[in-house]
C-alpha cells in the first residue's frame, strides 16, 4: 500500500513525500548527549534553551539506537484540525508554521516548519502510549495520535500511511498527584511500524550527571532529539537541561543505550520578546536558574502496577509510592503484593487475587470495589456479632482472624513473590 504524507505550513512552504511499500524509518540516529550538554524542556506551561540550542533533526543524529527510538517509538498527539483523512489511504497533515503560530523570529530554528502537535508520547507497549497527564485532562482526546512525523532530509517529509494514525481507546492510567503527571493511553490498535521501547531496569537507578536525550515534538513541529544531562533527582522526578519546549510534554527521555528513563513534565518559559517577534529564552545549563522537570520511569511503573498489573511487567515492583487519595490505611499496605486490605476507603488491588489473605473481611465476606466488606453481593458488615470487625489503625481486622494473621503474612509474602517471578505479564 502506498504511503504518502504532506506537511504544509500556512506560509506556503510544503514538503511532500510518497513511497510504495514500507515506510522508511532508519538510517540516522540520535546521539548520546555529550558531557555538559544543554537542554530544554516542555512543561505544563513552557520551556527554554540551556546554553545553546542542541536540538537535532532525525537525519542529523549519529546514534542509530536513539534515531530508531525517535522514528519508530515517538508519538505525537495532534492539534485539532491538523489531520485530513479524506482519503484514508493517504492521510495528510496540514498546519500553520511555527512562525505564524508563535510569532518566532525568522532566524529561530524550525520557524518555517508546521506546528502539528500538542504533546509528545512514547510507545511503552505496542498499543500503549506514555505521556503527561496534563496533555489529556479530559480523558481520551478526540484528536488522533500519529507515529513520528519527521523529516528525512532538509525540507523532505518522511512518508506516512494509514498504519501510522491511531485513536485513543481507553485511558488506563491518569495520575497527577505526588508530582507524577503521568498518563498511559491504550490505542484502538497498534501502529503498523511502531516499536515499544526498552526501559531502564529498576535495579539501575538514574545518576546525577548522566547523559540523557529527550525525543519528541517541540512546539508541535516534526520529530527532534535534544541531548542533555541529569542535574538532580528528588522523589518521583529528576531535573535536566535538555532543550525542550511546549509540545515536548510527555516526550520520552532516554539513556545512552536507548532505554527509557522518564518523560518530560514541565519547565521554563520558551520565548522572550526581541523587537516585533519572539526568540528562544536562553538559560545557563548548570540549572542555576531552574531546570526542566521529568518523571522517573521507575515511579511511573510503580503507580501503573498499582492499578493495571495485567498490562505491565511488574516483577520486582512494590507499592512503594503513596497510596491514592481516599486510601485511609497505612500507605505501605496499598497493593503490597501480599494482603487484601479491605475497609480502607478504596479497593486494594491485592483483592483482585482470589487467593489473597483478607485482612479485614471475616470468613464468608468479600471486599467491594468501594473498599468495604459485604456478605454476598450487597450486605455490609454489621456492627455486632462475633464476626464484627475490630479497629486496626484505621482499617479493620476480623476478630476471628487477627490471631493467626502474623504467621500467614510471612508465608503469603514468600509465596506471592515466588509466584510473581514466574509470571509472564500480558502487554497491550
Amino acid at each position: 500500500m502506498a504511503r504518502h504524507t504532506t506537511f504544509v505550513g500556512a506560509a506556503g512552504r510544503q514538503a511532500a513525500a510518497s513511497l510504495a511499500g514500507a515506510l522508511l524509518v532508519g538510517g540516522c540516529t540520535a546521539a548520546a548527549p555529550p558531557e555538559g550538554a544543554r537542554g530544554e524542556v516542555e512543561t505544563q506551561t513552557n520551556s527554554v534553551v540551556y546554553d545553546t540550542d542542541d536540538r537535532l533533526e532525525p537525519y542529523e543524529i549519529t546514534n542509530p539506537t536513539l534515531s530508531a527510538r525517535l522514528l519508530q517509538s515517538s508519538v505525537m498527539l495532534l492539534r485539532g484540525g491538523v489531520l485530513d483523512n479524506t482519503n484514508p489511504a493517504a492521510p495528510r497533515l496540514s498546519a500553520p508554521s511555527l512562525a505564524e503560530v508563535d510569532n518566532v523570529c525568522p532566524e529561530e530554528p524550525f520557524a518555517n516548519q508546521p506546528a502539528l502537535g500538542d504533546c509528545s508520547g512514547t510507545l511503552v507497549a505496542p498499543a500503549l502510549v506514555l505521556l503527561a497527564a496534563h496533555c489529556i485532562p479530559g480523558g481520551c482526546p478526540p484528536e488522533a495520535f500519529v507515529l513520528a512525523p519527521a523529516y528525512e532530509g532538509p525540507g523532505q517529509a518522511a512518508p506516512m500511511g494509514p498504519g501510522d494514525v491511531r485513536r485513543c481507546a481507553e485511558v488506563v492510567l491518569l495520575r497527577t498527584v505526588d508530582d507524577l503527571d503521568v498518563a498511559i493511553v491504550a490505542l484502538d490498535s497498534p501502529f503498523e511500524r511502531g516499536v515499544a521501547v526498552p526501559t531502564r531496569p529498576l535495579g539501575e537507578p538514574l545518576q546525577v550527571g548522566e547523559a540523557v536525550t529527550l525525543l519528541g515534538f517541540p512546539r508541535g513541529v516534526p520529530a527532534k532529539a535534544a541531548p542533555g544531562a541529569v542535574l538532580g533527582i528528588e522523589g518521583n522526578r529528576f531535573s535536566t537541561n535538555v532543550d525542550a519546549f511546549e509540545g515536548n510534554s510527555g516526550g520520552g527521555i532516554f539513556d545512552g543505550q536507548g532505554r527509557l528513563v522518564g518523560h518530560l513534565s514541565k519547565g521554563n518559559a520558551d520565548f522572550v520578546r526581541a523587537g516585533d517577534c519572539n526568540v528562544s529564552q536562553v538559560l545557563p545549563g548548570d540549572g542555576s536558574q531552574r531546570a526542566e522537570q521529568a518523571v522517573l520511569w521507575s515511579s511511573t511503573l510503580t503507580v501503573a502496577c498499582q492499578t493495571r498489573r495485567d498490562l505491565f511487567d511488574c516483577d520486582g515492583v512494590s507499592g512503594s509510592l503513596p497510596a491514592p487519595a481516599g486510601w485511609s490505611c497505612d500507605a505501605n499496605r496499598y497493593d503490597d503484593g501480599m494482603v487484601c486490605d479491605c475497609t480502607c476507603g478504596l479497593r486494594d488491588p491485592d483483592c483482585d487475587d482470589p487467593a489473597a489473605v483478607r485482612l479485614d473481611c471475616p470468613s464468608g465476606y468479600t471486599c467491594t470495589a468501594e473498599g468495604s466488606c459485604v456478605i454476598g453481593d450487597e450486605d455490609p458488615v454489621g456492627a455486632g456479632g462475633e464476626d464484627a470487625p475490630v479497629s486496626d489503625g484505621g482499617c479493620f481486622a476480623s476478630a476471628a482472624s487477627v490471631a493467626p494473621l502474623g504467621g500467614l503474612l510471612g508465608l503469603w509474602g514468600g509465596w506471592r513473590r515466588r509466584r510473581r517471578r514466574g509470571e509472564t505479564a500480558a502487554k497491550a
